[in-house]
């Protein structure tokens, strides 16, 4: 279940809730990019300019914006020879800076306040050292979030188990569950027909995404990363950030595609250059957005470039500019925004799998109603038959045993009357080593073991659904919520002018001492009127 908590605006605030900024997320369908560090294969929707972001217009937004110059920023690293760019760019950078922000966290040089690339890298790559789509990163930042930076540090160097490994440590698993992205999605700044849609600092098509930069979102995107054209920033053109450099375009003459993720993170109007070489500053050669790489600080800036915005056109507005591939950034006018929130997890599986090869087996979570046989509404995989043919080590395919926690707070929405709860597991295998399940867990928001299912269970070539009968404590008249109803359905009970049913009993009995008595009525409205904040007998009970 989410928490009401959102990102900490900066500046401007696009008027809305955040959430109504992205739209559901589009089913995948081609592969766009497959090559270098990076593959996409989400579709895109066409950015509307003020339309989408009615409170944001050119007149309202400052000149500039440096969402790394905040603590909360982590530090410039470098993914050295690992093809893990758009883990980088969304994870540690995006997703990593949102979340301090979401805190007040001064995450800059501290790694216990950072997120690993490593974490979600490594559970998409299928084990080998390639390219990812952000799509697939920000699918396991939404199910799982991410571990801490601290927790799973990366190396730059490509060695086995280096990106083959898991992260295993159940502890470490339950904190990034914590916080997820919500949302996501990918936009066009731009109709791609429209070869120079940028023709001034102050141009239409570049107000959402600054809009939302100063709002303190993090932009990511894929860039055809060949050569860039850098240029040092001098006196002569009267720009700030003197001595720094810009990229102005890139060339691609052999269209060899070396796809690269960087993040957005600020933008200064003020920089300029003189790209036609005339002598003149036109308000086509303003301005620059900010990027960050993960090459580490030896690179541009110390590990950031500034871009122009002209650079984003797919034809220049100064002709002498104008090369073959030339588009430096926003590969096709696309760049990708994410929500990041906190949740409560009011209902945790803790799932402990033995198998000897993690391709084998698949994990999904589902709800029902308490009479049904089979899952009524589902989530997508959580653990899916990737990871190739390699234990939880990523180093061979012999047996090993480790615990993943999902959480069922995607399916939960007040009021949630009583449920069956599922887990379905299936082992795609039939070798002689099958999936064995050794403990199913499910934990509330009070640390209570809901389900404490510790029968070792076998599962060769085959799917099975466990399921529970779960409901919420003081919920005694199954209305989704604890209200004084349910004082005087347990005070009828008692009075015998009515009988409550099992699961009823189960959950009156909120200070868990085995009975229900007038003590729980007492303690119901102790809880309605905030002096106490939770049960003694926790958040969920078991109904079967």
């Amino acid at each position: 279940m989410k928490t009401i908590k959102h990102i900490i605006s900066i500046g401007l605030v696009i008027c809305g809730v955040m959430m109504s900024l992205l739209p559901a997320c589009a089913e995948t369908s081609h592969v766009e990019l497959a090559l270098g560090g990076v593959i996409d294969t989400m579709e895109p929707i066409l950015d509307s300019g003020n339309e989408d972001f009615p409170c944001s217009t050119v007149g309202t937004l400052p000149s500039s914006v440096d969402l790394s110059a905040s603590n909360s920023f982590p530090q410039v690293r470098s993914q050295g020879e690992i093809n893990s760019c758009a883990s980088w760019a969304a994870t540690y950078y995006q997703f990593g800076y949102q979340v301090a922000t979401l805190n007040g966290w001064d995450a800059k040089f501290d790694s216990t306040m950072q997120f690993s690339p490593k974490w979600a890298y490594n559970l998409v790559n299928q084990g080998e050292n390639v390219g990812v789509s952000f799509t697939s990163i920000y699918d396991v930042l939404k199910r799982h979030g991410a571990v801490r930076y601290s927790e799973f540090t990366p190396s730059v160097y490509a060695t086995v188990p280096e990106y083959r490994e898991w992260y295993t440590d159940a502890n470490g698993m339950r904190t990034a569950l914590e916080y997820r992205i919500s949302d996501y999605n990918k936009y066009l700044f731009s109709e791609p027909s429209v070869n120079t849609p940028i023709n001034s600092y102050n141009s239409s098509k570049l107000v959402p995404m600054k809009s939302l930069l100063n709002s303190g979102f993090v932009l990511t995107f894929i860039t055809d990363f060949d050569t860039w054209d850098y240029q040092i920033l001098t006196t002569a053109d009267g720009s700030s950030h003197v001595g720094e450099q810009v990229c102005i375009k890139q060339y691609d003459d052999n269209d060899d595609g070396d796809y690269h993720a960087l993040a957005i993170v600020g933008y200064d109007d003020s920089i300029q250059y003189d790209l036609n070489k005339d002598g003149v500053i036109q308000d086509f050669e303003k301005g620059a957005f900010k990027i960050v790489n993960s090459h580490g600080v030896d690179y541009g800036n110390q590990g950031f470039m500034w871009v122009m915005y002209d650079a984003l056109n797919l034809v220049s507005n100064a002709s002498i500019q104008n090369v073959d591939g030339r588009q430096a950034i926003l590969y096709s006018y696309l760049y990708y925004v994410a929500v990041v929130e906190e949740y409560n997890l009011d209902l945790v599986s803790e799932v402990t799998i033995t198998i000897p090869k993690r391709n084998q087996v698949l994990v999904e979570l589902g709800l029902s109603s308490l009479n049904s046989l089979a899952p009524q509404q589902k989530v997508a995989t959580f653990l899916t038959y990737s990871g190739s043919n390699y234990n939880y080590s990523g180093i061979a395919d012999t047996v090993q045993s480790a615990t993943f926690l999902f959480d069922f707070g995607t399916l939960i929405s007040h009021p949630a009357p009583w449920k069956k709860y599922y887990i379905k597991i299936a082992d795609t295998s039939s070798s002689s080593d099958p999936v064995v399940i050794d403990k199913i867990c499910i934990v509330d928001s009070s640390n209570k073991y809901v389900i404490d299912d510790t029968e070792e269970k076998t599962i060769n070539a085959y799917t099975r659904y466990f399921g529970y009968k779960i409901g919420m404590v003081g919920d005694v008249d199954n209305s989704g919520s604890v209200t004084s109803v349910d004082v005087t359905t347990i005070q009828s009970h008692l009075a015998q002018i009515s009988t409550l049913s099992n699961e009823a009993l189960v959950l009156a009995d909120v200070d868990g001492d085995g009975s229900v008595s007038t003590t729980d009525c007492v303690y119901i409205q102790r809880v309605l009127a905030k002096v106490d904040d939770r049960f003694a007998n926790g958040v969920y009970a078991c109904i079967d």
